[in-house]
């Protein structure tokens, strides 16, 4: 359930999906002129042999939208829930500003596996399942349930 997850560690993006499959693509970062590098699946962590059933609703930013993409897009599991955030915008450098102060831009364009833009856009579900107050108001989860009718 990745539902309301801010974001992460590239890094332990590409661990974590090395647990389900091995020399996959899992995004690129492409710089403003030259090639883009592709991020790969960390093949040092063994397979768990099984597929994914992933929560995702726009609280889904950054490193959860890396996860996210990497599972659709390469038939890793399904996603239910609502689109992602479409907060990953790739890792940034600071840059130092006559008063002391710093902005932080990124320094490269993070693409999805499938070379598709997020930022700003998000990763669209497999299965459309958003909460609704009544939902809450009730303990119903529609996101379970079709996850729960899945498996």
């Amino acid at each position: 359930d990745l539902r309301g997850n801010g974001g992460g560690s590239p890094r332990e993006v590409t661990r974590l999906l090395g647990a389900f499959a091995h020399d996959k693509v899992t995004s690129y970062f492409c710089p403003l002129k030259g090639e883009c590098v592709p991020n790969r699946t960390d093949d040092s962590v063994p397979l768990l042999g099984s597929r994914l059933i992933v929560l995702t609703d726009r609280g889904c930013a950054s490193a959860c939208e890396d996860f996210s993409a990497a599972v659709k897009d390469n038939g890793l599991g399904t996603l239910i829930g609502t689109r992602t955030a479409g907060a990953v915008s790739g890792p940034s450098q600071a840059y130092l500003l006559d008063d002391g102060s710093a902005v932080l831009l990124p320094k490269v364009r993070h693409l999805g596996p499938a070379r598709e833009i997020i930022d700003t856009i998000g990763v669209p579900v497999d299965h459309y399942a958003p909460i609704t107050a009544l939902d809450l108001a009730t303990g119903r989860d529609p996101g379970v349930a079709k996850a729960l009718a899945l498996v």
